[in-house]
């Protein structure tokens, strides 16, 4: 289990102790006061991925202020993340509620909330169709029929809602990125790689923007960091996206294009082993036999898979296919 760093703990522990000493001492500490502290302490826990104390200390100051947006807000971005169907249905409650208020954070929140609410639906329909789960319908098929019909809507809304904060702000990476997804989990492939082409066209011009900023005389150390920080987020969202690009395309039967996708990610990630293996399976349909099995060799060189992990096998079931190819051609 991880624990705070030190440098948070102990201004915690001296902190707060005096505040609970406050609250039955009554030596003036006024409640704005004890907010402000649960505020701060549960966006350090949060950044320091502590989520359960995270959650602790919003809770602790909403039992100051029940209807203080901030604490709120991140009490509903704790439950998304933990992502059981409870806390899905809970972060929905609390975002719904703060949607109307017109924060578009909350509008962002309701959106993935939803994306992820239809996933939960789809899963369960399947574990009861697998026979995983038990339901106490008295028609199971049915059951699953309705399960996906809900999944549906779910995503439905939250295409609108995404699409809701994009007219507020057009640029907003967040929102693009949602799009791409849930069209894609609603089956509107082109329009997936649509919204895709859209966030590799900011993503990058995001990064050369930082790296333009690198360049800045007199810049400090922390500035620098934090610019290397952004660089190294909107890289890794440029990844993400050549994946979900590619996948979109090779639904779509245009391979080549998904192939020019996973170059890219590449470039932009090379020492991500399942890339290569991804890479290769594209490289082989095309033909590509020489540069599959090259493909091939990188995977098992970067991979930290077990030798009996079934992708390893795969990996080695095709590098002996490509040399089988590679040997009847004289290569």
């Amino acid at each position: 289990m991880r624990h705070v760093p030190f440098r948070f703990l102990l201004p915690l522990a001296l902190v707060l102790a005096p505040l609970s000493a406050c609250q039955t001492e009554g030596d003036g500490v006024t409640d704005e006061q004890r907010l402000t502290l649960h505020r701060e302490f549960a966006r350090k826990y949060y950044d320091a991925g502590e989520m359960a104390q995270a959650e602790r200390q919003a809770d602790m100051g909403l039992a100051i202020d029940e209807e203080d947006q901030g604490l709120l807000l991140m009490k509903a971005f704790l439950r998304l993340k933990a992502g059981t169907r409870d806390d899905i249905l809970i972060a929905e409650r609390i975002f719904r509620g703060l949607a109307k208020k017109g924060d578009y954070r909350s509008k962002l929140g309701l959106a993935e909330t939803l994306e992820r609410k239809g996933l939960n639906l789809v899963e369960s329909a399947e574990g009861i169709e697998k026979g995983k789960l038990s339901t106490e319908a008295k028609d199971p098929a049915a059951r699953c029929a309705e399960l996906r019909t809900q999944s549906k809507a779910a995503w439905k809304e939250s295409r609108e809602t995404y699409l809701a904060v994009l007219a507020e702000r057009p640029s907003q990476v967040q929102a693009i990125n949602g799009l791409q997804r849930v069209t894609a989990l609603e089956g509107d492939l082109e329009a997936s790689v649509t919204w895709s082409d859209k966030l590799l066209e900011l993503a990058t011009t995001e990064i050369e923007f930082w790296k333009t900023d690198l360049t800045r005389p007199n810049l400090s150390v922390v500035e620098e960091g934090e610019l290397r920080k952004r660089i190294s987020a909107s890289a890794n969202l440029l990844v993400e996206t050549h994946l979900t690009s590619a996948s979109a395309l090779v639904k779509l039967a245009r391979r080549p294009e998904a192939l020019v996708h996973l170059n890219k990610a590449v470039e932009y990630a090379p020492l991500r082993s399942d890339l290569y293996s991804r890479r290769a399976q594209l490289q082989l349909d095309a033909g590509f036999v020489r540069e599959a099995r090259e493909d091939l060799r990188q995977f098992v060189k970067l991979s930290t898979l077990d030798l009996d992990h079934p992708d390893m096998k795969r990996a080695y079931d095709l590098l002996a296919e490509c040399d089988r190819q590679l040997a009847s051609v004289g290569g």
